[in-house]
């Protein structure tokens, strides 16, 4: 009984951790120069992840039907060029910080913290990197949880996805 009582507490507190195809030493550091066009939409050899479009993964309208877009710098900003399906241009920016090896922008990012009584926590975040291929890999992270007194739910998922390089941009 107690080693089924201590088996069944090792269970609850062990955690899943995400499937990184690409490890971060395969990595290039994500310069100011990258300017260059990848497919919209996500490849992965993994049949069970979904595609993804990469203007859906920047909170754009996930109608948006674009086969490719350019990605760029400028004046530290990471924006998104491209034509949508009715041939029309648009740019977009998002403001982020450069890390080690990939430039991360928060879609949001909220934390209340009232200890013992209330706490919670929303982030949603994107990070940009290069692999050492040309491959743009874009790591999406949600973390939504939250604790009242001592009641406590929520989840986060961090998922990997692949952009295929088209051509660089002259």
């Amino acid at each position: 009984m107690k080693t089924a009582l201590i088996s069944l507490i090792l269970l609850a507190m062990m955690s899943c951790s995400p499937a990184q195809s690409v490890s971060r030493s395969n990595l290039d550091v994500p310069t100011r120069q990258l300017n260059a066009t990848y497919e919209n939409v996500s490849h992965s050899k993994d049949s069970m992840q979904d595609a993804v479009k990469l203007t859906t993964l920047f909170g754009l309208d996930p109608n948006i039907d674009a086969d490719s877009v350019n990605v760029y710098f400028d004046n530290g900003k990471l924006r998104l060029a491209f034509k949508d399906q009715f041939g029309r241009k648009t740019s977009m920016s998002f403001q982020g910080k450069f890390r080690r090896k990939d430039y991360q922008y928060f879609l949001q990012r909220k934390n209340i913290v009232f200890p013992p009584i209330y706490w919670m926590t929303n982030v949603d975040r994107v990070r940009v990197s290069v692999a050492k291929d040309s491959t743009l890999i874009v790591e999406d992270f949600s973390d939504h949880s939250g604790m009242v007194l001592l009641f406590g739910a929520g989840y986060s998922a961090r998922i990997q996805y692949k952009f295929k390089y088209v051509k660089p941009n002259s």
